[in-house]
């Protein structure tokens, strides 16, 4: 599923699953979208949608379009469009993007800037 929106669209399929029992380490780049639902530590620019899934632990800084946590995040996140903690979600570090939507429940401990990401970023 694609969704076309100002001069950018944002590509749903996720084309990479980082397993339950998966815990890497390291750079991620990436033009799809990814899910975690393992550990993972080191830094991820995607330039789709990053899912971080219920029982997930990521200890990264993210560069996405769109970043979806329910799990757990330490680390900066930076969108282009939109990041959304769910009820079982919780970010400790700075967010950066374009819209913040917290569910009731969710976890969040930095500061928020809502300043519009330049498309270049997320592609350097």
């Amino acid at each position: 599923m694609k969704i076309i929106k100002a001069n950018y669209q944002i590509d749903a399929t996720i084309q990479t699953i980082v397993g339950f029992d998966s815990h890497l380490s390291g750079n991620i780049n990436t033009e799809s979208s990814i899910r975690f639902e393992g550990s993972f530590s080191g830094e991820i620019n995607s330039q789709g949608v990053v899912y971080i899934g219920n029982q997930s632990i990521v200890k990264a800084n993210i560069n996405a379009l769109r970043v979806i946590v329910s799990g757990e995040v330490q680390g900066d996140i930076e969108v282009i469009d939109s990041i959304d903690i769910m009820s079982s979600g919780k970010v400790i570090g700075n967010i950066s993007g374009k819209k913040l939507v917290i569910d009731e429940g969710a976890v969040f401990q930095g500061k928020v800037n809502m300043d519009i990401i330049s498309p270049a970023k997320v592609t350097d």
